[in-house]
């Protein structure tokens, strides 16, 4: 396959994506942002190409004429969305008590500009099942893809001593300051006896994250979201605790083995005491955490999941299916599920499984 790839914002994931495909013999241009040549590079490669990948709701130069060719010429194209970008307020109030309290949204205009990219490119990626909201009144088709890691086998580490003092981790959030709620407890565990030392990693670059990450004892993620985010894989990567805010309606469509600690704001003081107190209960939920990014999140399966990803949808742009769907890839199978084209909701009770193609 001939693979073009637009400038995005997680570049971290999309270059080790771009890598692993075209090692497993395909083709990807992937250009970086900013580049004041995109428009012309896609003139150059679009006869070349089979799939174009999108970002953001945006186009490869700004302008939308790419849409246009894409969709004229019926190839494979898809959008993917990061999160940030369209996580409307009025949807979030339907779901999510905790992002009303961060109440930093983009305005209902841009997230509806964004969407029109659904008139030109019939389907869209997503990293996890709580984006599947704020898109299902747009795009026919939803895949949920996996954030990617590259696994590392790294020696465990040795457990937490009790006379240790645990080192919690924080990195924020940039598009929301969840952090003041985080500190707001730590502050009160501090006045309550525990001992702990915290960093909060600000203004650092990927490397110097993953270093104070492999230092770490306990790692905090995003605690109002609702899902877990890359920071919260990249710490399961190296055994480390991790807690972060998964909601209860999504919690049941993830594999039960998933050790992350759910916490919110209102309940983080308690699972934080739980694990400051307990290093056995630390290295247990850290060598789960291991296990499930290598069956879940490693980068080779990843990488296949996409591929399946673009196969699947050539399928569907040479028939003509004007039902909805959300396509769940867990693992090795992805679970299919049929979307109410009237309300936007997801059918669980009609799911299908299959096998992903080795």
């Amino acid at each position: 396959m001939n693979i073009f790839m637009s400038p995005n914002p997680m570049s971290d994931q999309i270059k080790m994506l771009s890598k692993e495909l075209s090692r497993n013999g395909n083709k990807v241009y992937h250009y970086k942002d900013p580049d004041i040549d995109r428009l012309s590079k896609f003139e150059r490669k679009k006869m070349k190409c089979d799939i174009f990948h999108f970002h953001l709701g945006q186009t490869f130069s700004g302008h939308r004429r790419e849409f246009t060719y894409v969709s004229k010429e019926n190839r494979i194209r898809l959008m993917h969305h990061w999160g940030y970008e369209i996580r409307s307020k009025k949807i979030a109030e339907r779901h999510n008590p905790y992002l009303q309290l961060l109440d930093q949204f983009h305005n209902e205009a841009e997230i509806e500009y964004l969407l029109k990219a659904s008139r030109y490119i019939p389907a869209c990626i997503v990293p996890n099942f709580e984006m599947v909201p704020y898109v299902s009144g747009a795009y026919q088709r939803i895949y949920i893809l996996p954030l990617a890691v590259r696994c590392k086998h790294l020696t465990p580490p040795a457990g937490s001593d009790q006379q240790q003092v645990p080192l919690i981790v924080h990195v924020p959030n940039p598009f929301y300051d969840e952090y003041l709620y985080i500190e707001e407890n730590l502050n009160k565990l501090s006045e309550n006896g525990h001992r702990f030392n915290y960093v909060r990693a600000v203004n650092k670059t990927p490397d110097e994250i993953a270093t104070v990450i492999s230092q770490s004892d306990i790692v905090i993620d995003q605690i109002m979201c609702g899902f877990y985010s890359h920071i919260a894989v990249e710490a399961m990567n190296r055994s480390k605790a991790v807690i972060s805010y998964i909601r209860e309606d999504l919690r049941f469509r993830l594999d039960p083995l998933l050790p992350i600690i759910s916490a919110n704001p209102a309940t983080l003081y308690d699972k934080l005491s739980r694990l400051l107190k307990d290093p056995i209960l630390r290295r247990r939920c850290g060598e789960q955490g291991k296990t499930y990014v290598d069956q879940h999140h490693s980068l080779q399966l990843v990488a296949r999941q996409l591929q399946w990803i673009y196969k699947n949808e050539k399928k569907y742009i040479q028939k003509q299916d004007e039902r909805k769907y959300v396509f769940d890839c867990k693992g090795t199978k992805v679970e299919i599920y049929e979307v109410d084209s009237k309300t936007g909701y997801v059918d669980f009770h009609m799911a299908k499984s299959k096998n992903l193609p080795v």
